[in-house]
């Protein structure tokens, strides 16, 4: 008897599927458009800019399979993106432009901070957000929070790793000391 199979364009066509490979590599993904349009763009072969930012197991698969009709860069500087249909976005930067993106961040940005004890966790937490903002990092990128071991029943700092889903990693006042 025959089994149905479900498939897609993507597979018919031997191309990513863009909707299942932030899971398979462990990346947090986001878009500036509806992810149909995106996914609609890439299997009928638009203009695709890959701008790979950081180096991984998903981004080398990303480099060996790539379809003729994407262009590989390392950085968003060497990306006109105005020139391009949709960019896909592997790193954790923000990038500005008009064009569509799907971003992929995989868990590569560790972040340090210090507070006051009893610090308000809405004021901890908008002030994280301000500092990555300033430094173009994407809040998705971060995969730890660190801070003196004093500060690890810190509600703030809970509240924070809570709300992003980032553990957090606390060191000793000698620990710390070493770092320079």
């Amino acid at each position: 008897s025959a089994q149905p199979v479900i498939s897609t364009s993507s597979d018919l066509q031997e191309l990513w599927a863009l909707d299942t490979l932030a899971n398979t590599y462990g990346w947090k993904t986001k878009s500036t458009t509806d992810t149909n349009n995106i996914i609609s763009l890439f299997v009928n072969r638009k203009s695709t800019a890959l701008i790979l930012k950081v180096k991984d197991k998903g981004t080398q698969h990303l480099e060996k399979t790539c379809p003729d009709f994407v262009d590989i860069y390392y950085t968003v500087e060497d990306c006109d993106t105005t020139a391009y249909e949709l960019i896909i976005y592997v790193g954790y930067e923000l990038v500005d432009t008009t064009t569509p993106v799907l971003y992929y961040y995989p868990p590569c940005i560790a972040i340090g901070s210090g507070c006051a004890k009893d610090i308000e966790p809405s004021l901890l937490i908008k002030e994280l957000e301000v500092a990555l903002q300033k430094e173009n990092i994407a809040i998705e990128s971060v995969c730890a929070i660190g801070s003196a071991t004093i500060k690890n029943e810190e509600q703030a700092y809970l509240d924070f790793a809570a709300q992003y889903d980032i553990p957090i990693v606390t060191n000793t006042a000698d620990e710390l000391n070493t770092i320079t």
